[in-house]
């Protein structure tokens, strides 16, 4: 039949081996779960309305940019202690929220009756 020398066998195994991993990835990608690079609830959010910081739960607040979760805990602490927001400018009574990040809260946040 076939008389293949080592170096033959070893290409064909080469080859072969090359074969089967391609289908194998091939086959994986086609039905693995799209991953999502991107936080689409925080661009919809930013694409519809501002953030209630009076009535929002802590994960929407600390997906406002800007706002770590620590940050949001703060925020409703606050929030909680004092009987909700009356201004937004009472987010300056908040450590680490100075004139300048809230400038940049502003075009997120707002503070419904």
């Amino acid at each position: 039949m076939f008389y293949l020398t080592s170096q033959e066998r070893k290409t064909v195994i080469f080859v072969l081996a090359l074969l089967i991993l391609g289908i194998g990835l091939d086959f994986s990608r086609k039905n693995a779960r799209p991953r999502h690079l991107f936080d689409y609830e925080a661009v919809q959010r930013k694409l519809s309305k501002k953030v209630d910081i009076n009535k929002a739960p802590l994960s929407e607040i600390s997906s406002i940019d800007g706002i770590s979760e620590q940050l949001a805990k703060d925020i409703i602490e606050y929030r909680n202690l004092e009987g909700g927001f009356k201004d937004i400018n009472e987010l300056k009574n908040i450590k680490g929220i100075k004139d300048k990040k809230l400038e940049s809260l502003k075009k997120y946040i707002t503070i419904e009756p």
